[in-house]
């Protein structure tokens, strides 16, 4: 019984601290300032060489500009 009553009070101890924790007060700053960045990735730059002597670029690359939801790719 004993043992019961301590599992027991550790569940409801548990479980109220975040009942209380609520949320951050109206005025108070945001944590992190949203902004916006972007980045250029490229995979694969190359300059080949056809059979007839003609120079071609060959290029894969990904680029994305935006913030942490919205983002153009």
């Amino acid at each position: 019984m004993r043992t019961l009553k301590i599992v027991m009070s550790l569940s409801l101890a548990g479980i109220s601290g975040p009942l209380f924790a609520g949320h951050a007060e109206d005025h108070w700053p945001e944590p992190i300032k949203p902004y916006r960045t972007g980045q250029v990735l490229f995979d694969r730059l190359e300059i080949t060489r056809t059979e007839n002597d003609e120079n071609l670029i060959v290029w894969d690359m990904l680029a994305w500009y935006g913030g942490d939801r919205n983002r153009i790719y």
